[in-house]
């Protein structure tokens, strides 16, 4: 939904891949103009683990979570070294809240 209100293409990792940090940071970069990351917190732990997937995630204009809790540790993280990051947990049950983007480590 929100590709389509933003008029801007949505790209799905495929499932004939292994979810693993390389094959994400090569999914993601044979697209064009990706700008915002949507994705869970388990995927987003591996990528901070990973140089070229926390590279990936400091190009985004917003790297947005949900499905499941982000740790506080893993959160701060990514909002301290710059990480755009958005938490939507609970937008299916509530609605999303939208609010600016800040560098507040209150993410």
């Amino acid at each position: 939904m929100r590709s389509i209100n933003a008029l801007s293409t949505l790209y799905l990792f495929s499932s004939l891949y292994p979810i693993t940090a390389q094959n994400v940071v090569q999914s993601v970069r044979a697209c064009a103009h990706v700008r915002a990351f949507l994705s869970v917190p388990y995927i987003l732990q591996f990528l901070e683990e990973d140089e070229g997937g926390r590279m990936r995630l400091e190009e985004m204009d917003i790297v947005s979570t949900g499905g499941a809790p982000l740790g506080d540790g893993l959160g701060d993280s990514m909002v301290r070294r710059g990480d755009k990051l958005v938490s939507r947990l609970g937008s299916s049950e509530c609605s999303c809240r939208c609010r600016p983007l800040t560098s507040s480590v209150s993410w």
